[in-house]
């Protein structure tokens, strides 16, 4: 039995606040989680509750990525460098500093 429950990221216009997509793949029950963009704002990502940061495609609504926490349980804040493809992600009072790869084409 599956005690996590999956929910949407969703992501609106921050101008007309207009509703865009929704992104599953992630756990969210009980935390605030924090969600940013990377690669030119063509990849979504986000905490989430099973240890991992989780990583999509902006247009294809496909996760693209997840990255496990080892020894931790939520990956609740994370922060987006502006520029480069860099995620700071903070899970249980550890920090971690990614870089986002983009996957080879299939």
């Amino acid at each position: 039995m599956n005690l996590f429950k999956t929910i949407f990221n969703k992501l609106f216009n921050n101008r007309s606040f207009n509703y865009l997509n929704r992104y599953r793949g992630h756990v969210n029950n009980k935390y605030r989680l924090e969600s940013g963009l990377i690669n030119n704002d063509s990849i979504v990502v986000s905490g989430s509750e099973d240890a991992n940061l989780v990583c999509w495609d902006l247009i294809q609504k496909k996760v693209v990525q997840r990255v496990y926490h080892a020894n931790h349980r939520v990956v609740h804040s994370l922060s987006c460098h502006p520029s480069k493809n860099e995620i700071l992600t903070s899970a249980e009072g550890s920090i971690h500093l990614w870089e986002f790869i983009e996957p080879e084409a299939s």
